[in-house]
């Protein structure tokens, strides 16, 4: 049975105009689809107004690359919108497959939030 896709973290959690996602620990391309479906929806409805979007990725176990096609996707089109994505608290598993595809530093304005 497939698992559930991300889980948002309670607006509570959120900072004053930012949006706040939780990725899987198995943020794999069996994930992707769903949390794309989730994450273009909340790109549009975001379209309006200006944000700054946190993703947490500190549990994060397993991460593909139809993962990071996904995080390049939302940064870029958060970019068009005049929006930034920031990575919150990035795994060991996040850390090195980003420094192993060059990415660590390349995707700047792509932050990693404390």
């Amino acid at each position: 049975m497939p698992r559930k896709a991300a889980s948002r973290k309670p607006a509570a959690a959120a900072a004053p105009g930012s949006v706040s996602l939780q990725a899987p620990p198995d943020f794999n391309i069996v994930q992707v689809s769903s949390l794309h479906a989730d994450w273009l929806q909340r790109l549009i409805d975001a379209a309006e107004a200006p944000q700054a979007w946190v993703l947490d990725v500190s549990a994060v176990q397993e991460f593909d690359t139809a993962a990071l096609q996904l995080l390049l996707a939302l940064k870029h089109g958060l970019a068009r919108q005049g929006q930034t994505l920031s990575l919150q608290s990035p795994s060991a598993v996040v850390q090195a497959s980003l420094q192993t595809y060059g990415l660590s530093t390349a995707l700047d304005p792509l932050a990693f939030a404390d």
